[in-house]
Parts: structure tokens; C-alpha cells; sequence
């Protein structure tokens, strides 16, 4: 009687969280796929881009996006939705928004130039540590106890949808100007961008990462990593602009000079946010 109490029990315990479990393995084959179809994008169609139509392989990448983003967004109408998972399936939508969008907008500008490291996917060892962290703090919620709340999952959510809307509104506004790498020779086709979001501060696409970092971890509900992400937002970028901004006078001059002085670096409006003297 014991046995059969014990696994009445557990069999309950699996069947209230059924939604669960079906989300799960929903999210592990969506990054798995988002992995694997991501490699095969990249070896069979980056080189195919330089010789080809780039609206064809932009138009695969497109369907690929949307089968992967398919995959939690199913779930989301589909399946009971708690706090939790929903953070969850937001946040593996928010992070395939984010991959895709990157490879997509660079490879329009940029196609020659499309590589795997497009994606942004092995962006850097921090980066890989710090999403680890985040699924890691979630699923920590299911043993330890933990504070969810809607309203703070919205919250982030609409962070979040910010931040994507800087960073890629960003980089179509920039164009051909933009990359992902910061460059120490001036093209000829180079030009100062201060219009759309450029108006708004200098830097509206690390303004835009910066949101979407941050925004995801509220979103998640992740006490820890949104302040761990905000601080290794903060460091990097702070990093980043100290040599960056320098080659950009060196480039622009005086236009990049009177730019600095009517607009400011990183948070529109608030010119002392990472400000620092160039």
C-alpha cells in the first residue's frame, strides 16, 4: 500500500506539472534547433548569399525564425500558464528574436561579410556564463522558494520589447555604417548618422542591448542575474566607449565634437549615465 501511495504520489506530482515538462522540452529542442538549423544557415546559405539573390537567404532565415519561435509560442496558447513558464517561453522568444534579428539586419548591410559569429551566439565567454546563469537562476525556482509576480514578468516584458525595438531600429537606422565590430580605419562610405534613433543618444543599439539584458532578467523574474547583468552592462559598455568613442572623433572631427555636445552617449537624455570626458 505504501508503494502504491508513493506512486500514485509522484504520478500526481507529474501530472499537475505536465505543462511544465512539455514546456521544457519544448525550450531544449527549440535552442537545440536554433543551434543546428543556425550552423546549417550559415555553411550553406553565407556563401550562397555572395553570389546569389540575398533576399533568398533572408527569406530562409526568416521561415527559420519562425519555426523556431513557433515552438514556445505554441506552448504560450496552448498550455496552462504560470509565472514562471511564461517568463520562460517569453524569454526563449525574446532570445531567438534577438540571435535572428542580428544575423538578419547585419546580413542585409553586411552579406559579404555573414559568418556564424553573426548571430552573436559566441559573442564571448561572459556572454555564454551569463545566459547559462539566467536558466539556471529560473529553474532554481522550481526547488527553492522564490517570489513570482505577473506584474514584474510584464514589466520586463515591456523592457524588453524596448530594448529589441533600440537595438535593431538602431541598426537599420545606421545601415551600412553599422557593425558589429568596431573599426579603426574610416571607410569612405562611412558617414555620421545623428538622425532617428542617433538623435535620441549616441549609442541607441548598446542602449537598445542594454535594455534587452536587463529587461530579460526582470521578465524572468531573476533577482541575482538582473544585477549581475546590469552590472556587466554597465562595465562593458563603459569599457567599450572609453576607445571607441576617441576613433570616432578621429574620424568625424568636429562633427562627432558638436554631435557629443547636443546628444548624449548612452541613456537618451541622461547625459552623466556612463558619460565620460573624450
Amino acid at each position: 500500500m505504501e508503494n502504491s501511495s508513493k506512486e500514485d504520489g509522484l504520478w500526481f506530482w507529474i501530472s499537475e506539472r505536465k505543462h511544465f515538462f512539455v514546456c521544457v522540452l519544448a525550450s531544449f529542442l527549440a535552442l537545440v534547433s536554433f543551434w543546428g538549423i543556425g550552423f546549417v544557415i550559415i555553411f550553406i546559405y553565407a556563401d550562397f548569399c555572395k553570389y546569389r539573390d540575398i533576399k533568398h537567404c533572408l527569406s530562409v532565415t526568416f521561415l527559420v525564425a519562425f519555426g523556431l519561435i513557433s515552438l514556445p509560442l505554441y506552448s504560450c496558447f496552448t498550455l496552462e500558464n504560470d509565472t514562471w513558464s511564461l517568463a520562460l517561453k517569453c524569454y526563449l522568444i525574446s532570445l531567438i528574436l534577438f540571435h535572428i534579428g542580428e544575423f538578419y539586419v547585419q546580413s542585409y548591410f553586411h552579406y559579404k561579410e555573414a559568418n556564424f559569429s553573426t548571430f552573436l551566439l559566441d559573442h564571448s565567454k561572459d556572454y555564454t556564463i551569463a545566459i547559462t546563469a539566467s536558466f539556471s537562476e529560473h529553474l532554481s525556482k522550481l526547488i527553492l522558494p522564490y517570489p513570482s509576480f505577473i506584474w514584474i514578468c510584464i514589466f520586463g516584458i515591456i523592457i524588453t520589447s524596448i530594448g529589441h525595438i533600440f537595438r535593431i531600429g538602431s541598426e537599420i537606422n545606421c545601415g551600412q555604417n553599422f557593425s558589429h565590430r568596431i573599426k579603426y580605419s574610416k571607410k569612405a562610405s562611412h558617414v555620421l548618422v545623428t538622425n532617428g534613433f542617433y538623435k535620441l543618444c549616441r549609442h541607441p543599439s548598446y542602449f537598445g542591448w542594454f535594455l534587452w539584458s536587463v529587461g530579460t532578467q526582470i521578465m524572468l523574474g531573476n533577482i541575482i542575474c538582473t544585477i549581475g547583468f546590469y552590472w556587466a552592462s554597465v562595465h562593458f559598455f563603459r569599457n567599450r566607449l572609453s576607445y571607441e568613442e576617441p576613433l570616432l572623433v578621429e574620424f568625424f572631427r568636429n562633427d562627432y565634437v558638436k554631435y557629443i555636445k547636443n546628444t548624449s552617449q548612452f541613456f537618451p537624455g541622461w547625459r552623466n549615465f556612463l558619460e565620460e570626458e573624450v
